[in-house]
């Protein structure tokens, strides 16, 4: 355990353990100090019971057994107050409930002034909405309830009125914004791994609380906290009922006049669950979000949301949807400027296939197939992140070419690859299954001149709503005919 700590921290766990307000043992600390010391030896794997006992015990004789038993205690206890300073100094990160506890304390006392004098002061840090907006309101509502129970034990319970109002409001938000955050938690895990989330019960659950209704209250009466919590509730709703525009335009809304009010974690959540909204419309056949799901790059772009840190490295999987998108919308230039602003923010290790992979797919669509076909065997794939969209561009490059044994090959290639690649989220896996089916279909069907199948596969992936590169397969088809 201790191998995963730093020197700093070893030091501050030295100064916690010799301290007796927190370890009344002083053969713990005499053990750890020995532990310390002999460090380096404890990360090797090289040191022995036996060393540690007569560092510890110069004048015992070691017996493994007995001696083992011994040390085992010590471990016992060295444990205890090490899982005791772990716990400590995470309060001591948030120190929200140190300061709680020594409110309750002193109304406990009798001290109701003082315990007054810090619950203000507590409420006056949580003023604004910190970075998790959930703990926060619950904060909110326990800060309120330790107002009321002051009021309590002073005798003063006609003053509790406003406090327990208070706490009725913090409760109602953050009731909302926690079953908003699970909806939209369970939906995003259902869509990558194709589970079936509605076992759980929640989605008939979340349903039958009627949110909506207490959110048009809380914006009518101009509630304080209201963008806080619309914000979470309107993502969850615009991913429950996808084929309603209010709820995507009432969040788009709000994350336009509020988005710059959370952190910078907070808002890359957001417009990565916007990405989420626009992609899941378009695959439903809704193709005026390929413009909005732009639009939501741009602004990404321009509030400089693309790193996991601000001011980082570009995420690689951004830049991905942004080239794609970009690709799909015939927004060439544009990709040209986002690569000449934005190369020396690529990860150095990644720059030039992140570059090469913009080309490849800017020279497919310019129809320059074979040029295409020659960047993307400049990309190494041991580096790039997305060797399932070189393989289709491949595939893509071949068919274009008439190449027909290129095709199969590489057609065996990606169902192997995405049979036993485990990273590859369930719903992904089985849209690449029904592209290289439909591919394989259409090559054998164009191989034997079959104009009425080929007809009719036409049609078939035009009622689909879910065929990737689907334009672009009804056009080869055309072609074929």
């Amino acid at each position: 355990m201790l191998k995963a700590f730093s020197k700093e921290e070893l030091n501050s766990i030295g100064k916690y353990i010799n301290s007796p307000a927190f370890n009344n043992r002083k053969e713990v600390a005499k053990y750890y100090e020995v532990i310390k010391k002999n460090f380096n030896e404890l990360k090797s794997g090289k040191l022995t019971q036996q060393t540690l006992y007569k560092s510890l015990y110069p004048a015992k004789t070691y017996s493994e057994k007995k001696s083992g038993e011994e040390l085992k205690k010590l471990n016992s206890f060295l444990l205890q107050v090490i899982n005791k300073y772990l716990a400590y100094t995470g309060l001591q990160a948030d120190d929200f409930f140190l300061k709680q506890a020594l409110v309750i304390k002193l109304n406990e006392k009798g001290l109701f002034p003082l315990g007054k004098k810090y619950l203000n002061q507590l409420d006056e840090e949580y003023k604004t909405v910190k970075s998790d907006a959930a703990n926060f309101f619950w904060k909110k509502f326990q800060i309120e309830q330790d107002k009321a129970s002051g009021y309590t034990y002073s005798g003063e319970d006609h003053l509790a009125s406003v406090a327990l109002q208070k706490r009725a409001r913090y409760f109602i938000h953050h009731t909302i914004l926690t079953s908003s955050s699970v909806y939209i938690n369970l939906f995003i895990n259902e869509q990558n791994f194709n589970a079936d989330s509605s076992i759980s019960g929640y989605y008939d659950f979340f349903d039958s609380l009627n949110f909506e209704k207490e959110i048009l209250k809380m914006e009518k009466s101009k509630d304080e906290f209201y963008y806080v919590t619309a914000i979470y509730f309107y993502q969850a709703m615009s991913l429950r009922y996808l084929n309603e525009k209010k709820y995507f335009e009432k969040y788009k809304i709000l994350l336009s006049e509020y988005g710059d009010r959370f952190t910078y974690i907070d808002r890359i959540n957001f417009y990565s669950i916007l990405q989420a909204i626009c992609t899941l419309k378009i695959e439903s056949g809704l193709k005026e979000y390929e413009i909005e799901l732009f639009i939501a790059y741009n602004e990404m772009l321009k509030k400089d949301l693309i790193s996991i840190n601000e001011g980082g490295y570009f995420m690689i999987k951004l830049y991905r949807n942004f080239i794609q998108t970009g690709v799909l919308l015939k927004k060439f230039d544009w990709i040209r400027e986002l690569i000449k602003k934005y190369s020396n923010r690529f990860p150095p290790e990644s720059k030039e296939n992140m570059i090469r992979f913009a080309d490849a797919l800017i020279l497919f669509e310019e129809n320059k197939f074979e040029k295409s076909l020659e960047k993307v065997s400049l990309i190494d794939y041991e580096i790039f992140h997305f060797k399932i969209d070189l393989k289709i561009l491949q595939l893509r490059n071949f068919i274009e070419l008439n190449l027909i044994n290129e095709s199969y090959s590489i057609i065996d290639s990606l169902k192997h690859f995405i049979v036993n690649n485990k990273f590859i989220s369930g719903r992904y896996r089985e849209k690449l299954k029904k592209f290289l089916n439909v591919i394989l279909k259409f090559i054998n069907l164009k191989e034997k001149q079959n104009k009425i199948e080929l007809d009719l596969l036409s049609k078939e992936i035009k009622n689909s709503g879910d065929v990737l590169y689907k334009d672009w397969i009804v056009k080869k088809i055309k072609e074929a005919k």
